[in-house]
């Protein structure tokens, strides 16, 4: 199971190589700004507009971050959204 410090870098490495080459330049802003909250929230949903299955790892680990009450509230409803899409997706595919 992926813990919560690990949560950004598998992101980082096992999701943001994936997404387009312009996904991947969007989500620089994220990583400009410093705030995890906000990569989370692009990761989530560039991953469903390019079509990149996220590992259940990091989807697991990311429902778990959700639920913590220090994530960004303004950002909660649509991450939501996108983690269900995005586990429905990963669970169809079999990945």
């Amino acid at each position: 199971m992926l813990d919560m410090n690990g949560l950004t870098g598998a992101i980082v490495q096992r999701v943001e190589p994936l997404l387009t080459e312009e996904s991947r330049g969007m989500m620089a802003s994220a990583h400009r700004e410093g705030d995890p909250d906000f990569l989370i929230y692009m990761g989530l949903q560039y991953a469903l507009l390019d079509d990149v299955m996220i590992p259940m790892d990091i989807l697991d680990a990311l429902a778990r971050k959700l639920d913590e009450p220090s994530f960004t509230p303004g950002m909660i409803p649509e991450s939501r959204k996108w983690l269900a899409e995005n586990r429905a997706r990963t669970e169809r595919l079999g990945a």
